[in-house]
This record gives structure tokens, C-alpha cells and sequence, in this order.
């Protein structure tokens, strides 16, 4: 999950009536929370099969579960796909979600962390990802990290549609020249030619969990999350809140 949820702003979180909260349901939540996501709707899904009493229980529960987190508060919908109950109910909470989340700034400078990537009949190399930081134009030189490879926005799609321009926040399909689609991988980063530069070493604040199991320390496997990739690293202990982590892959 974490390497797909960087670029999100508001998310549907779901609760079976029929299982309650499940220990994915709170790891998920912890997630969603160390990446600052403030809006949110939960969904109660399967209350057909569920009795009353058992509907009634995951919503004690739900409340009790989110209670000091960014759901506190959110709107809880009782669905059910099969019956179609409360599916009008959650369309509407979704878009007054959508409506409600904040807008993509655009800080000139556009990055794109590259989800998929395939070669499309008659097109070449096509990459995914969720667009933020800046707009990007057809005829655009980027750059694909961590190789630096130059390459150029031949056309862009946002929803099957062909655009000239694309805003952040906006899920994108990128045709490439300049690059096979087997020499890109997920996890690399589409950028502005020379405006970000590639790194192996970072300082960091981390935030610990509260339920997390064992001291932090240098020993140990690490990884870290960043964007659409994952990466073993080492790390070193600075302070009492500060590390230092060093790509362990380059």
C-alpha cells in the first residue's frame, strides 16, 4: 500500500460490517495518518448480510477506532453493493469529499513518480503516475531519475482524453521519446530537466508509531517509501529525532 499512496489527498476507508475492524484496517489508517491526510470518508460496507446488532457494533467500533485520528468525525455511510443501499448516499459524501480537499499547488516545478510504464501500439513508451509540483506540456524535455535519461513529452492523456497541458494533482499517462519502456521501471521519477537532482543520502525526522513493537535503531532492515518505490537503506542515528539514511541499491 505505501508505495501507491503518496500522491493522495483524501481517501474512502472501508470497514466491513460483517468483519469489523481488522488489524489491516488500523495499519492502514496509521499509514494514511503518517502521510498527513486530513479528509476522509468511511464507507460501512456488507450491512446486507449483517443484523442489526452486528451493523450497530462496527459503528461503536469505527467511532472508537478513529477516535483522535483525521476520521474523527467523518462522515460513516452504510452500504451495500448487491441491494444497492446507501450507494447513492456515499456518491454524494464523495464528492462533497472531493469537493472539500485541497487543491494541487503548482510550484513550477512538475514531478511525476512513475507507476507503470508499457510500449502502446503506434505510440512508443508510455508512463503512469500521479502528477504534482507543476503542469506538464506536450513537447516538454524531462528527465526519468535515477538514470538521468533525456527524453520528451510527445502527448499526454488524463481519463483516455488527449490534452496539451495537465495541472498537479492530475492522473497522467506520459508518451516518452527518448526511452524504451523496458529501460523504465516503477519507482523512477519524471522530472524537469536539471531542476531536481538525484541523492543516495538524506537526513530525516521520523515519527514512530505508538504501537510499534521494538526500539528504533541503526541495526536491522530498513526501507523507505518514497513516491512509487521502495528502497533498502541504511541509517544512522543523529539525535534523539534525527536520522540520516543512506540508499543501501545505488
Amino acid at each position: 500500500m505505501l508505495a501507491g499512496v503518496g500522491a493522495v489527498d483524501a481517501c474512502l476507508f472501508v470497514v466491513a460490517a460483517t468483519e469489523g475492524w481488522k488489524p489491516q484496517s488500523e495499519e492502514h489508517l496509521r499509514i494514511l495518518e503518517l502521510l498527513d491526510i486530513a479528509h476522509g470518508v468511511i464507507a460501512l460496507t456488507k450491512v446486507g448480510p449483517a443484523d442489526d446488532d452486528l451493523v450497530d457494533l462496527a459503528h461503536l467500533e469505527i467511532a472508537e477506532q478513529v477516535e483522535g485520528t483525521f476520521l474523527a468525525g467523518a462522515p460513516v455511510v452504510a452500504t451495500d453493493a448487491p441491494t444497492g443501499v446507501g450507494l447513492d448516499e456515499l456518491r454524494a459524501a464523495l464528492d462533497d469529499l472531493v469537493a472539500a480537499a485541497p487543491t494541487a499547488v503548482d510550484h513550477g516545478r512538475p514531478r511525476l513518480w512513475i507507476d507503470r510504464t508499457f510500449s502502446a501500439r503506434g505510440a512508443g513508451t508510455v508512463v503512469t503516475g500521479t502528477l504534482s509540483g507543476g503542469a506538464l506540456r506536450v513537447d516538454d524535455e524531462l528527465a526519468i531519475h535515477p538514470k538521468g535519461t533525456a527524453v520528451r513529452v510527445r502527448s499526454l492523456e488524463n481519463h483516455h482524453a488527449g490534452h496539451r497541458e495537465l495541472p498537479p494533482g492530475s492522473r497522467c499517462a506520459v508518451n516518452l521519446v527518448g526511452a524504451a519502456h523496458d529501460e523504465i521501471a516503477r519507482g523512477n521519477v519524471l522530472v524537469r530537466t536539471n531542476q531536481w537532482h538525484h541523492t543516495t543520502v538524506f537526513d530525516a525526522s521520523l515519527r514512530v508509531l505508538d504501537r510499534l513493537d521494538h526500539p528504533v535503531s541503526r541495526r536491522g532492515a530498513h526501507v523507505v517509501y518514497l513516491g512509487s518505490g521502495e528502497h533498502p537503506v541504511r541509517m544512522r542515528i543523529l539525535g534523539p529525532t534525527h536520522w540520516s539514511l543512506e540508499r543501501r541499491d545505488r
